[in-house]
């Protein structure tokens, strides 16, 4: 594999372990509505 194969694959890896240490850091960024049977209808 070429240099610019090798630096995609290492662009992507970056990308992945900074999007997973955003969701690692910040779990309260998608706040879970308190409706919880508002979201399954049919109970």
């Amino acid at each position: 594999m070429d240099k610019a194969g090798i630096a995609f694959l290492v662009l992507i890896c970056i990308l992945v372990a900074l999007v997973l240490s955003i969701l690692a850091l910040r779990p309260e960024a998608e706040p879970a509505p308190p409706q919880a049977p508002a979201i399954v209808p049919g109970h």
